[in-house]
């Protein structure tokens, strides 16, 4: 009996793992990203939760489940694994820096720097150059004009219905706006607005609207 015992406590494990992961593919493929997201990283299968989070972030992140969110970066954090997967590492900055944790946003920014991506990104990037020039241009650690080079360079590399167009051309439209090019700011930020409604980006659109506010009410144009 204690040999039997002794050896269903070996296998009992192995076979849990093994269902967990098959669990993890199934919801992937049948479209529940979260399900397949929990249970990739209770098998320990790290390039499907990766791949899981890719897809998955911001759309939490918007519906406000910022505590879920959080918990995915974390596993990737706790098992050393932010280097390994840029994409995940892009997407714990832009939540760092959203949530104000400087520290942690330039620990993981320097994460998303460095590794490559092999295929198409979830928003239909070819590469994972444009994510990167958007966080670059997002922290802006290297100055204004930087900045806005970063931003226009996101804005060639990311396609058009990408849900990271709007935060681009907001960047951008920022960008104009700290060098003191306040007609073209305004204007971009225009842009910004009209793309962002049109992908759902609220927030970028409210942060656009509010920059265009603030951009009237210094020309005292009180109407606008």
């Amino acid at each position: 009996a204690e040999a039997v015992d002794e050896s269903l406590w070996v296998v009992e494990p192995e076979l849990a793992g093994e269902l967990t992961g098959r669990a993890a593919h199934w919801c992937q493929q049948h479209g529940l990203v979260e399900a397949a997201i929990g249970y990739a990283m209770d098998a320990g299968d790290a390039d499907l939760a990766a791949r899981g989070v890719e897809q998955a972030a911001i759309s939490v992140y918007r519906s406000g489940r910022l505590a879920t969110v959080q918990q995915w970066f974390d596993w990737f954090d706790d098992h050393g694994l932010v280097q390994r997967y840029p994409a995940v590492a892009m997407l714990g900055a832009w939540t760092q820096a959203l949530g104000g944790h400087a520290a942690a946003a330039e620990r993981w920014a320097d994460a998303a720097e460095q590794g490559s991506y092999a295929g198409v990104l979830p928003d239909g990037s070819p590469s994972i150059e444009g994510w990167r020039a958007l966080l670059r241009a997002k922290l802006c650690r290297h100055g204004v004009a930087q900045m806005r080079a970063d931003a226009e360079l996101a804005l060639t590399l990311i396609p058009v219905g990408s849900l990271w167009r709007a935060p681009a051309q907001l960047l951008s439209g920022i960008a104009h706006l700290l060098a003191g090019d306040h007609g073209v700011a305004d204007r971009v930020l225009a842009e910004a607005v009209e793309v962002a409604q049109d992908s759902g980006a609220t927030v970028a659109a409210s942060v656009a609207l509010a920059e265009r506010a603030l951009l009237a009410i210094g020309r005292r144009d009180w109407q606008a």
